[in-house]
C-alpha cells in the first residue's frame, strides 16, 4: 500500500533533488535579483547530446551566477557562462511551471524537459517566490515581474530564439512574456 502511495520515489530534500539534476543533465544553476532585489533561482539545461568533456563550450564556472537589475533595469552580471552555441543550439525554452512544482522536483515527472532537449533546445526553468532557493512572497504581480527578470538574465545568453511555455499556473507568467 505505502509502495503504491510514493510510487515515484519523492523522498529527499530540494538540496537533493538540485543535486540529482545537476548530476542528471549537462546544466547550469543560477541565482539573479529580480527588480525589487529578490533572490529568484532558476537552471538552464543543455541538450544531453553534446557529450560533458564538450560542455565547457555552454558552461565554465564553479559558483552560481548572480544577476542584479539596477534601477533602469540594466543588467549587471557577474556570469561566467558563454553562450558559444552552434546554430543547433540557438533556441531557449524557458518552461514556466505550475503550483507546487519547483524545478528541483519538475525534472522528477516531467516530460517537456526531454521533448525540447531531443528537440535541441536549451531549457530554462525557474522558481517562484518561495520555492525552492527563491525568496520572498508568490503573487500574480511578483510572478510576472520575475519572469521579466528571468527572460532579461537569458536574453543576455545570446540566444536567438527564447521559447515560452507555461504549465497550469505557469501560464500567468507565460502570457505575461509573451504579449
Amino acid at each position: 500500500m505505502i509502495k503504491n502511495i510514493f510510487k515515484n520515489d519523492y523522498f529527499g530534500t530540494f538540496m537533493h533533488f538540485k543535486s540529482e539534476m545537476l548530476n542528471s543533465y549537462v546544466c547550469n544553476d543560477f541565482i539573479i535579483k529580480s527588480k525589487d532585489f529578490t533572490n529568484i533561482s532558476g537552471i538552464i539545461i543543455k541538450d544531453r547530446k553534446n557529450d560533458k568533456k564538450n560542455s565547457n563550450d555552454f558552461i565554465n564556472k564553479e559558483e552560481d551566477d548572480i544577476v542584479i537589475l539596477d534601477e533602469s533595469n540594466k543588467m549587471n552580471t557577474n556570469s561566467n557562462i558563454s553562450n558559444r552555441n552552434s546554430d543547433k543550439y540557438e533556441k531557449l525554452v524557458i518552461i514556466c511551471s505550475g503550483n507546487g512544482a519547483p524545478f528541483e522536483v519538475f525534472h522528477k515527472n516531467s516530460y517537456w524537459i526531454n521533448y525540447y532537449l531531443n528537440n535541441s533546445c536549451h531549457v530554462c526553468l525557474w522558481n517562484y517566490r518561495s520555492y525552492g532557493e527563491s525568496t520572498g512572497s508568490p503573487t500574480f504581480d511578483n510572478m510576472k515581474s520575475d519572469s521579466e527578470s528571468i527572460l532579461s538574465y537569458v536574453n543576455t545568453l545570446g540566444y536567438k530564439k527564447i521559447i515560452v511555455h507555461g504549465i497550469s499556473l505557469g501560464g500567468v507568467p507565460a502570457c505575461h512574456l509573451a504579449r
